[in-house]
């Protein structure tokens, strides 16, 4: 009887746990804006289906989870030595960054506009439930990917002849405001995406955090962090992937699987916007949110009836 009593103990305690980290992973947020009100999941089964498991090399990160404690068990995971790592090269933006290490876009800001467009317009990828429809890259799964968005829109440069864009990595407690993460919130321990320099302004293409346009570097890093000028950031070359890639001076083809990788998000992504209540048959079709206004549903998070800033 005892031995059965204590199965039983520890199965709740399990299943107490696991609620309690799909609970906190909707509706804890570590960002110091006291006004921020709390929210409440009711479809936690939906949203631990969608994000139950973060593959090694992501850049998820849970909302109270500290950047330092997975950026310092990434080097161990891979071949790299970590002094050729993004985190190696990156220094606090307050400190100033190095803009020649970024490359001169060689036209106008109207033009650099029209190339953002058409890597965020771009349909070439097959999702293998799906195989009618042809995707974008995943700019609607904000969760993770960027390392291979960042990728996809390099590879688009490269293939109008223009110069291949710096890859800029931001490491820190991230978190960004997104109708396409439930609790509106998705939190990174390091995001990644490619940029230009126009004069003294730098250009970061971005649609998962901006779909519209390329933001400043200022205003990349003030839509990731409510300060921004301790953010740590790296340029790197293009030729770098993800946190674990060598930052300067890697091989071409690290990469090379960047495809595949983002054929493995294309289900999920859908998946999520299902989960969200959205139409993904519309978003990821001919009606993108930045052509339509994305319509928010009762499925998503909402906020919980008289809470106030916590």
């Amino acid at each position: 009887m005892t031995r059965i009593h204590t199965t039983k103990i520890l199965k709740t305690l399990v299943i107490v746990v696991s609620a309690s980290i799909a609970f906190s992973s909707c509706a804890e947020s570590d960002s110091p804006i006291a006004a921020a009100p709390a929210v409440v999941c009711d479809a936690n089964l939906v949203l631990r289906s969608v994000t139950d498991t973060r593959a090694l090399g992501s850049a998820a990160r849970f909302a109270n989870e500290r950047w330092e404690s997975i950026a310092d068990f990434a080097p161990q995971t891979t071949f790299v030595p970590p002094a050729l790592t993004p985190r190696a090269f990156s220094v606090p933006f307050a400190d100033g960054y190095d803009r020649s290490l970024l490359p001169i876009w060689p036209g106008s800001e109207g033009e650099l506009q029209s190339a953002f467009e058409l890597a965020r317009d771009d349909t070439r990828y097959v999702d293998r439930n799906r195989k009618t429809l042809k995707r974008r890259a995943t700019w609607l799964y904000p969760y993770d990917g960027c390392a291979s968005r960042s990728a996809h829109v390099t590879r688009r440069m490269l293939e109008r002849g223009l110069p291949a864009p710096a890859k800029l990595y931001a490491f820190g407690n991230l978190r960004v405001k997104t109708p396409f993460q439930r609790g509106g919130t998705a939190y990174w321990w390091y995001h990644t995406a490619p940029a230009y320099r126009i004069g003294s302004e730098t250009y970061v293409m971005d649609a998962s955090v901006e779909t519209k346009r390329p933001l400043t570097l200022h205003e990349w890093l003030s839509r990731m962090s409510s300060r921004p000028s301790t953010v740590k950031l790296a340029i790197c070359d293009a030729n770098a992937f993800n946190a674990e890639s060598i930052c300067r001076g890697g091989a071409i083809d690290q990469d090379r699987d960047f495809e595949n990788n983002m054929r493995s998000y294309l289900p999920k992504e859908w998946q999520n916007l299902e989960s969200l209540g959205y139409d993904p048959s519309r978003l990821l079709g001919d009606e993108p949110p930045w052509e339509v206004e994305a319509v928010p549903s009762e499925a998503r998070c909402q906020p919980s009836a008289g809470a106030g800033a916590r």
